[in-house]
């Protein structure tokens, strides 16, 4: 019984951080939002893409390729992430 609340309740903070992650993102004004965004929830593939999108956009590489990377972890084959590579090594 203590090792399912164990499970239960490490399920529940890392709904917690995933929801205060959305929370953040949703209300995200700056390129520093994403990034608080990203490091309440480091898996979510998709504001990962997103950061490294803006990042590369507003030219810096270095900024955007953290969060490549954890593409890359998460989500191997994402096309996405790929593309988003391509565009660092080619641009800015």
């Amino acid at each position: 019984m203590s090792t399912l609340a164990a499970v239960l309740a490490v399920a529940a903070v890392l709904a917690g951080f995933r929801l205060a992650s959305f929370l953040v993102s949703a209300r995200a004004r700056s390129l520093d939002d994403l990034e608080r965004a990203a490091q309440l929830d480091p898996g979510d593939v998709a504001l990962r893409l997103s950061a490294a999108e803006h990042w590369i956009s507003a030219g810096h590489c270095d900024r955007a390729r953290p969060h490549l990377e954890a593409v890359k972890r998460f989500s191997p084959a994402s096309p996405f992430g790929v593309e988003l590579g391509t565009r660092c090594r080619a641009g800015p």
